[in-house]
């Protein structure tokens, strides 16, 4: 047959196993004393810190300078490299006409 036959059938299937499962489930009890019960904590562990980006990372992003200028075209603040604004999009694949310019 076909593909959504095929799974169509496993589909059912793996339905009926499911409900001899549940049907099983309940009758079928370890003769055991069963799970322990868990014991929780008084206190709770504080979670762990969430370490914060520092200045370092952001500054090595911008160059080793960490200077900023204005995009002449776009009118936004961007990253230096070498003097002049970073390339960055105006729009969707479209390079800012101010892109490796000198800053206002």
């Amino acid at each position: 047959m076909g593909k959504v036959d095929d799974m169509r059938r496993q589909r059912e299937a793996q339905y009926a196993q499911r409900e001899r499962d549940a049907r099983r489930a309940p009758t079928e009890a370890p003769d055991g004393p069963g799970d322990p019960p868990v014991e929780e904590p008084d206190e709770a562990e504080p979670a762990p810190a969430i370490r914060a980006a520092s200045d370092d990372t952001s500054a090595t992003r911008r160059g080793a300078s960490g200077a900023e200028g204005t995009c002449q075209a776009c009118g936004k603040v961007r990253p230096l490299q070498n003097g002049l604004i970073a390339v960055h999009q105006k729009g969707l694949g479209k390079v800012c006409a101010g892109s490796r310019k000198t800053p206002r």
